[in-house]
């Protein structure tokens, strides 16, 4: 395990659910903002999963995907619309 990431989690109390650890973690760790923003996501991930009878499970898995190529989109030759778009819309409509 990476040295930093294992400090990170050090003395964190895991209760067993992903969801509810992964923002318990961050509260931990006074990230209380990022945790607000990936509960907001992850809501309206579902919402729009609904809208269009898609699996919310699904839906959090592409937002995961379209997330980490959006963080990478200053090395990627090419942005599509759509990638933008799709992003955008998960994300809420913030730029």
């Amino acid at each position: 395990m990476d040295k930093s990431f294992s400090t990170w989690i050090k003395n964190f109390p895991f209760g067993g659910n992903v969801r509810q650890d992964a923002l318990s973690l961050l509260r931990y760790h006074q990230l209380d903002h990022i945790a607000e923003h990936t509960e907001r996501v992850a809501k309206e991930a579902i919402r729009l999963a609904e809208q269009f009878h898609v699996d919310p499970r699904l839906a959090d898995a592409a937002f995961v995907y379209l997330d980490y190529l959006w963080a990478q989109r200053t090395k990627l030759r090419v942005i599509h619309p759509w990638l933008k778009e799709a992003y955008l819309q998960l994300r809420g409509g913030r730029d």
